[in-house]
């Protein structure tokens, strides 16, 4: 378990380098590599499935087309989360940092203990989390790379290989090769691009808890001096969490639209495909893809919730009894708890439970289109 748990401490900081387009001498020497190599397997599945649908133009409609839509949404949202990291990277490495220091930092005595137990209950979800999630996605890549080496593709090609002919004797086996090679690693890539989010995400749930704890060690009765030094305390980790929200959301301000938007339509596609073929490997993709749009939405729903329950935790305390001064520092925090601190898409549209339902039935809506004109 101890070996697991290193090679999953190694994989992890790798895919924050991957997101964050970050190369570097200090790194080990693998990482770059595998950077370079995810890299220009990224590349060149993008010339693939361009490639691809430019061949499909003017071409009678056929099951290609929604396999090169999969492929093409695909890597939008790989070149989306990468592009938005780099741009953003300090932000998200001040992020990542301030995850760091959440293991090693000590809070309150009066609720250090359940505080702790708060932080070490991330880092379990966070580790089974990511190694189910990354798991599966590259499990389902790995499933369709195998399956499309022993059935015939010619009908349903996610890439085409770029400048040769479909005369020349190689040009079978190089797709079914390529192919190989581009779901394998985009289906690795395709969730690695989502683990820094995924660890600052379960991070940020956990510090609500402990400034639940910490609320809930207020309302006990204590002494005047220590309910002082504990209002003071949850003053400061509620000014601390608004701003890492407002940093997160910022982070992910675009990223999340692109991803929305993309994963809306990866889902459309495969219901298309699920219905019109018996591909039952198609089935996993689709699990695979609703897992992830609906942690994102699971996410926005859970920090808009605890957000919320801050102020009807505070105003249950016995406010009342606290000084003047006091008083207005609780006040001033039912004010700043009221306010809607939940994951915004492009800073307009609520991501939730709610959002992922619609973008259900909208999807199931085209998909069924999009099987009348194929």
């Amino acid at each position: 378990m101890e070996q697991l748990k290193r090679a999953y401490g190694e994989v992890l900081d790798f895919s924050y380098c991957y997101a964050m387009m970050s190369f570097s001498l200090r790194y080990a020497w693998w990482k770059n590599a595998l950077n370079v190599f995810l890299t220009m397997a990224h590349i060149s599945a993008s010339i693939g499935c361009i490639t691809n649908i430019v061949y499909m133009i003017g071409e009678p409609p056929n099951l290609s087309i929604l396999f090169g839509g999969i492929m093409l949404a695909c890597e939008v949202e790989i070149l989306n989360k990468r592009v938005g990291c780099r741009m953003k990277r300090q932000r998200l490495k001040d992020l990542l940092q301030w995850v760091e220091g959440l293991r090693v930092i000590k809070f309150a005595n009066l609720f250090n203990s359940p505080a702790q137990g708060c932080i070490q209950e991330a880092d379990k979800v966070l580790f089974w989390f990511c190694l189910i999630y990354n798991a599966c996605s590259a499990s389902c890549g790995f499933l369709y790379a195998i399956m499309y080496t022993i059935v015939d593709i010619r009908d349903r090609l996610w890439v085409r290989t770029p400048f040769l002919s479909e005369d020349n004797d190689l040009y079978y086996k190089s797709i079914v090769w390529f192919h190989f090679c581009v779901l394998t690693t985009d289906a690795a890539s395709y969730t690695i691009t989502d683990n820094p989010f995924i660890t600052v995400g379960i991070y940020l749930m956990s510090f609500l808890n402990v400034i639940n704890k910490a609320i809930d060690v207020l309302k006990v009765k204590t002494q005047s001096g220590q309910r002082s030094a504990i209002l003071r305390d949850v003053f400061l980790l509620h000014m601390e969490i608004i701003d890492k929200l407002n940093s997160f959301n910022e982070l992910i301000y675009i990223i999340s639209l692109i991803q929305f938007t993309a994963s809306f339509v990866i889902i459309a596609l495969i219901i298309s495909l699920v219905r019109v073929t018996a591909d039952y490997v198609m089935y996993f993709c689709f699990v695979c893809v609703m897992m992830q749009q609906f942690i994102l939405c699971l996410f926005g729903e859970v920090i808009a919730k605890k957000t919320e329950g801050i102020a009807s935790d505070l105003y249950q305390t016995d406010w009342y009894e606290l000084n003047i001064t006091d008083q207005k520092k609780l006040q001033f925090m039912l004010m700043m708890a009221q306010r809607n601190y939940g994951v915004k898409a492009g800073g307009i549209y609520t991501i939730n439970i709610y959002a992922f339902i619609q973008m259900m039935k909208m999807a199931f809506t085209y998909a069924a289109l999009l099987i009348t004109i194929v």
